[in-house]
């Protein structure tokens, strides 16, 4: 959808010197042949980033908007003079984006009848998913675990004066729901990463731990949640939507695959 996007917005600046409407603009500036009014300043405007609008005056975003019309024309008049109009490259990309734009439009005209989310069912998801937007606190750590305690209090001590002294296995990130309690008691009671626990006893034998990452996540508002979660709803209704409309006009049309 990123590239449709892409694609479509480049045939957008292809055509901005367009009017708007049937009523004739006000000239603002000619480049070479090209006539540029305010039905394509304006339209410019529209396309200018948000944040422009926080940092920058009405006089200088029309300025910027003129900018940017010039400098399109001028590469469009050189594109022109140089011949890449009659290329096939030039043929080719054309054909691309036309197709685009159209699946562009067609997927924009579907999703006007998207019923959108409703603030009831993204309480509901909220409610049955609340798990998931709890605090965060994962931690990774490496181990290396032995059949007796004094084999694991040596590797604890060789550890302390030197943390790369006995190659250690990865033993990934983990919660304190860690379906080893005790490991997990020890992995989340080291306070700074590359700190180094003495040995751990569990079912498995001895553990020597050393605190590799800390991942800690606060847990987020409940309208910051909700917000989230319409936005990721919308998506996939929208994309429901979409497949359903492709599978079912697939009946309809004869697809041959070779």
């Amino acid at each position: 959808m990123i590239i449709i996007q892409i694609i479509a917005g480049v045939l957008v600046t292809l055509s901005s010197f367009a009017n708007l409407n049937s009523e004739p603009g006000q000239p603002v500036v000619k480049v070479g042949k090209v006539l540029i009014d305010t039905h394509d300043v304006h339209a410019r405007l529209k396309r200018i980033p948000a944040a422009a609008h926080q940092t920058l005056t009405q006089a200088d975003r029309y300025q910027l908007a003129v900018d940017q019309l010039v400098d399109e024309a001028i590469l469009i008049h050189q594109a022109r003079k140089n011949g890449i109009h009659r290329t096939q490259a030039y043929a080719t990309a054309l054909h691309e984006t036309k197709q685009a734009l159209l699946i562009e439009l067609m997927i924009k005209q579907l999703l006007t009848t998207d019923p959108g989310i409703s603030d009831a069912t993204a309480n509901q998801f909220y409610q049955n998913n609340a798990p998931v937007f709890d605090a965060i606190h994962q931690r990774r750590f490496q181990y290396s675990l032995s059949a007796t305690q004094s084999e694991a209090a040596n590797h604890y001590a060789q550890l302390i004066k030197n943390p790369h002294s006995i190659p250690l296995i990865s033993g990934g990130w983990i919660t304190e729901s860690h379906a080893v309690p005790a490991l997990a008691s020890a992995v989340f009671s080291l306070p700074s990463i590359g700190d180094i626990s003495p040995p751990v006893r569990t079912d498995n034998g001895y553990y020597v731990i050393r605190l590799m990452g800390i991942n800690q996540t606060p847990k987020q508002s409940k309208a910051d949640s909700l917000a989230l979660i319409k936005s990721e709803l919308k998506f996939e209704q929208r994309q429901a939507l979409i497949d359903a409309y492709i599978k079912q006009s697939s009946t309809t049309i004869h697809v041959h695959r070779y």
